[in-house]
Parts: structure tokens; C-alpha cells; sequence
């Protein structure tokens, strides 16, 4: 279960039974440039530091690890050089500084431990053009494509500005590179004069997949994102609630302001982005060819383009998830083939489910037929008993509960990730369940095996299974 193998991305899905089994190399913390026979390594994650301080530049590979990674200065990747950025660790920054790569960013979350980039006192952040309660954003200003991908996913980054003489990407500046990714990020609260979550300049052609971009605010143009003389991919996001704040009715702008550029924009749900432009407009300059099976408040020309309330389940810590009777259901693009899309959306459901992709960054699912507006089923742990089992002629038993009816799916792969045995597929009642399973049919070698049980479209639980000779 790899999450892109056929473009080189051999990660682990996070539903792989093979998550957290295996070995895992920390680099070094400091990044003072000292050789790496003087540097500490970063602690394994059960041994995380609670804090530790970063800035200047990065000279050799290195993970930032840690509860809070307090940035104290501008920091440079080096060209070359990969910086590593783990799951969960709120990356802090001290004052109106940047993060610079030269070389390769790879900030990678989970949908329950998210990257979280902000300022250290939030609460100063202002709509206006001050430095206080702000950092400069992220910026790849030409970096050579030699060096692999970077990446950000699952990646919450809030209260950056970009004002004075760089007023150009508040939160992401890419100059002329097209190795970057952005998947299942939210950008939300902050300031730029130009593109108030991303500006693309130079030929840049970044992958832009199942983003919220909210309440962000352009000081000239480009609420959300700005493209000059680019090509971003901008697929199964949701921008909402942006806004210009330039004052010129004749500036043509919107919440993507494309100059000489094609944006390609696909599967997106773009709404209630306001500018003072007397034309309106969600998308300014677009090329219909290249946007296309989008909602888009006030309509656009492109292929499946339609303009209808989303309707959001505006509730919970996702409100922007679809509701079960949303426009949005099925009405994305209808071949995907070429997308790159992330196998899970921005809450962690399963990114395409039946049969074809929803417009936005949350895709509706709901096999037990109740409608996502209820809560998701509660359900106990997933229990093996016993454990080693496989031993005396004994059945395994796998035990879990639901406080409610739903679609439950319990699976069994072998070490490698290859599916064993399916045990259980069914719309099944509220209460206690008990699977058994001998383990004959197959017949499975002795060894580690991971039982995971799915309920309702999301994973509930992998449990470790030790199946020992008869």
C-alpha cells in the first residue's frame, strides 16, 4: 500500500499494515552548519523533545522532529539538501521570517497529526501590512530541478504575510519550479499583496490537490492564488471566503488572477470570494479549455462547470465537508486517470468513493446510507484473542463494537501488504461483533500478518497478528 509507486513515491499509505514496523533514520537538529561528527541526532519518535530552536542555513540533511520547532531566524535549505519536517510538530516561528529552499522540503502529516506552521503569538496577527504575529512563508525562488520533489502534505499554515519589497506569496512563493507538491493543506488567516496563499511566477507549474484556502486576504490581487506566467494544477480544492482588498474597481483580480498563464483548474468548489472589481468573477483571466467540472459561484465556461450552493455540513471540525444531498457528489472530473490525486482527502476518507471524484476538497462517502450530517460510528478497539494464535487446532476470535449500523469491512494482509483473506464485508447492527477465523483458508505460512477493520468508508483500526505452526 505505496502512495504514488508509479511516480516514484514509495511512502506508505496511512492504512499500510506496514506502518510502524521497520527501521527509521533521524538526521541531525542543529543547523549551524558544524560537520555532522559535532551534531546530535534527533530522538526517536517515542523519545521526542519537547523543543528545540532552528534558523540559518542547512547544510546537510536533517529532520526537524520535536514538539515545537521554535524558528529564530531565517532559515535556508541548501541546494542539495533535503529538510525533513515529521508528523505533528508545530513549526514556530519567532518573527516575520522565511523558510528558503534551495534544495528539497519534504513536510509530510497525517490527517490526525498535521504540520502546523505558525507564528509564536498568533493572537497579534492583523489584516494589514505590519510585521507583528507574522512569518515571511515558504519560498523556492528558482530552485533547480535537480534536485527531487518537495512536498507538503496535511500541512496547516496560517498567519504568514508577505509585505514590502517580497508581496508576492504570503504563504508559498514558487519562481520558475515545478517539483512541488501541495496535497491536503490548509492555508487560512493570512496576508499577501499578491496571491494570499500562493503565487506562481516564471513558468512554475506546482500540483496544487485537496487544498482549503480560507479567509485569506490580498492586499492587490489573487485572494487565494495568483499565477503570472505559470501553470499550476489546481485539482479537488476547496477556496472559500477570500478576499481583495484592493479598492480599484478597474484592477481585474479574483481569487485566482491568472497573467499570461494557464491555470489548469479542475474539480474545485471556488465560492464567496469577494473583490471590489466591477466585472466580479471568481477566476480572472482563466481559459475555460483548462477549467473545467468546477462549482464556481457565478458560473464559468468551461466543460462541467456549474454554479450551485456546495452546500457545506458547516459543523465539526471539517465544516466544509459535503452534505449528503451537496451538488458536489460525483460531479468532478470523470476521468482522473493523470490526476495524481492523494488516496485519502482532508479528513482521512478515502479520496474517490463510489466510482467517481467529488468537486472540492471533501469527498462525501456514506455506505450505511445515514448521510455524513450524523457522527461517524464509535467503535471500540479491534481485540485478537488469542494472540500468537494458529496454534492447536483454536480459532482467533477478532472482537469490536459500533454504537450504530454501518458498513463494516474487516481485511487480513500478509508482511508485504498483499491481501490475505477478506473476513468481513457487510452492513452489520450496532453492538458487539466477533469474527473467527482459523486461519486454513487460506492456509498462511507462520509469521506477522495485520488485521484492519474499516467501518463506514474509514479506517478503524490494524491490529498485529502473530500466526504460529500448528
Amino acid at each position: 500500500m505505496l502512495v504514488d509507486p508509479e511516480h516514484g513515491d514509495y511512502r506508505l499509505q496511512p492504512t499500510s499494515p506496514a506502518q510502524g514496523y521497520g527501521c527509521q533514520t533521524f538526521g541531525p537538529r542543529s543547523l549551524s552548519g558544524e560537520s555532522r561528527d559535532n551534531l546530535q541526532a534527533a530522538p526517536a519518535p517515542t523519545l521526542r523533545v519537547a523543543r528545540f530552536d532552528a534558523g540559518g542555513v542547512i547544510r546537510t540533511d536533517t529532520v526537524w522532529d520535536a514538539d515545537t520547532v521554535r524558528v529564530t531566524g531565517d532559515v535556508l535549505v541548501a541546494d542539495g539538501i533535503t529538510l525533513s519536517i515529521a508528523p505533528g510538530v508545530r513549526v514556530e516561528f519567532q518573527g516575520y521570517y522565511a523558510l528558503r529552499v534551495a534544495g528539497r522540503l519534504l513536510a509530510i502529516g497525517t490527517s490526525t497529526s498535521p504540520i502546523d506552521f505558525t507564528h509564536a503569538h498568533p493572537e497579534l496577527f492583523a489584516v494589514d501590512t505590519t510585521r507583528v504575529g507574522c512569518w515571511h512563508g515558504i519560498r523556492f525562488d528558482r530552485t533547480s530541478a535537480l534536485n527531487d520533489s518537495s512536498r507538503l502534505e496535511y500541512c496547516r499554515l496560517r498567519c504568514s504575510k508577505a509585505v514590502g519589497a517580497e508581496d508576492r506569496g504570503a504563504v508559498i512563493y514558487d519562481c520558475g519550479f515545478s517539483k512541488l507538491r501541495i496535497a491536503n493543506c490548509v492555508f487560512e488567516h493570512n496576508v499577501g499583496g499578491y496571491g494570499a496563499a500562493i503565487f506562481c511566477d516564471a513558468q512554475a507549474a506546482p500540483t496544487i490537490v485537496g487544498c482549503l484556502i480560507r479567509d485569506n486576504h490580498a492586499l492587490r490581487g489573487g485572494s487565494a492564488i495568483c499565477s503570472f506566467y505559470s501553470y499550476p494544477k489546481v485539482t479537488a480544492c476547496t477556496i472559500v471566503s477570500n478576499e481583495v482588498r484592493n479598492d480599484e474597481i478597474c484592477y481585474g483580480t479574483a481569487a485566482i488572477e491568472s497573467f499570461i498563464g494557464k491555470p489548469w483548474v479542475r474539480g474545485n468548489v471556488i465560492v464567496m470570494n469577494t473583490s471590489h472589481y466591477f466585472l466580479g468573477g471568481q477566476i480572472y483571466e482563466g481559459k475555460p479549455l483548462y477549467v473545467t467540472f468546477n462549482d464556481i459561484e457565478d458560473g464559468y465556461a468551461g466543460e462541467g462547470d456549474f454554479n450551485a450552493d456546495p452546500m457545506f455540513l458547516d459543523s465539526g471540525e471539517h465544516p466544509y465537508r459535503l452534505r449528503s444531498d451537496s451538488p458536489c457528489i460525483n460531479a468532478g472530473p470523470p476521468d482522473i486517470a493523470g490526476l495524481r490525486l492523494p488516496a485519502f482527502d482532508l479528513a482521512g476518507a478515502p479520496r474517490v468513493w463510489n466510482g467517481r471524484l467529488d468537486v472540492g476538497a471533501y469527498e462525501w462517502s456514506d455506505p450505511a446510507g445515514i448521510g455524513t450530517d450524523a457522527a461517524p460510528p464509535a467503535i471500540a478497539q479491534l481485540q485478537i484473542a488469542p494472540n500468537p494464535g494458529g496454534f492447536g487446532g483454536a480459532a482467533t476470535i477478532l472482537t469490536f463494537n459500533l454504537n450504530r449500523p454501518a458498513q463494516a469491512t474487516l481485511t487480513v494482509y500478509d508482511a508485504a501488504g498483499r491481501l490475505v483473506v477478506t473476513l468481513l464485508d457487510a452492513f452489520i447492527s450496532a453492538g458487539r461483533h466477533e469474527v473467527r477465523w482459523d486461519g486454513s483458508e487460506p492456509a498462511l505460512d507462520p509469521g506477522a500478518y495485520f488485521c484492519r477493520l474499516t467501518v463506514g468508508g474509514r479506517e478503524a483500526g490494524t491490529t498485529k497478528l502473530l500466526h504460529l505452526a500448528r
